[in-house]
């Protein structure tokens, strides 16, 4: 809810538009594949959350994808990006409330959330089947995709993101507003001392430096 809601407050404060929200059902969820569609200015950003988990073994984040009945949730919301619809995995590196309250209005932030397009996440046997990402509180973040190792090229960029949306609503960006790569000297959240669930698979693959934004 507090990610949606610094959304809201981003691109309503971006375009001067009322924003609002559909945040589907769970039997709504498991057809469409997303948990919150972000509406503004004619067009919609679609976000399917996932929780993070620490992994003490392998240091460092851990989220479950397919996690439904079918295993086919990547390969739902992947056709809505080819859709031209804006589709992106919304990865919160904490589990715990005190970082949300500590970093208000900096949630969609480098080192606090990874934001991943779905489109560009090659997930094996086209999208089906359990799988896991893996992110590393280092510098810069490195993206794997468990179960069957594969190498990840992806721009996590909030910038890019934002630029994403914006060209895909058809609109400018509007006067002032710029998307930047952010100061890199806040240090992130720490890591949990107890570990959480580990996950299996190999420690492979690469990915991009995840960076934020600044409104200018």
């Amino acid at each position: 809810m507090n990610l949606t809601a610094e959304w809201m407050w981003v691109l309503g404060s971006c375009f001067q538009r009322n924003v609002t929200v559909w945040a589907p059902s769970p039997r709504e969820e498991a057809k469409a594949g997303f948990d919150a569609s972000i509406d503004v200015a004619g067009f919609s950003l679609l976000v399917q959350y996932k929780a993070a988990k620490w992994s003490s073994r392998y240091q460092e984040w851990r989220f479950k994808l397919n996690e439904t009945k079918g295993q086919d949730q990547h390969a739902k919301l992947v056709a809505h990006a080819k859709n031209g619809t804006p589709t992106y995995y919304g990865l919160p590196l904490f589990d715990d409330y005190a970082t949300i309250r500590n970093n208000a209005r900096n949630l969609l932030g480098y080192r606090v959330s990874a934001w991943i397009n779905v489109a560009s996440l090659p997930i094996p046997n086209n999208g089906i089947g359990k799988h896991q990402l893996g992110i590393r509180p280092s510098q810069p973040y490195k993206v794997r995709v468990y179960s069957e190792p594969v190498e990840v090229e992806v721009d996590t960029s909030m910038g890019g993101l934002l630029t994403h949306v914006i060209n895909a609503s058809g609109q400018r960006w509007p006067s002032g507003w710029r998307a930047d790569e952010p100061t890199r000297d806040t240090p992130p959240p720490p890591p949990p001392e107890d570990g959480g669930e580990d996950g299996e698979g190999e420690d492979e693959g690469g990915g991009s430096g995840l960076v934020g934004f600044h409104i200018r």
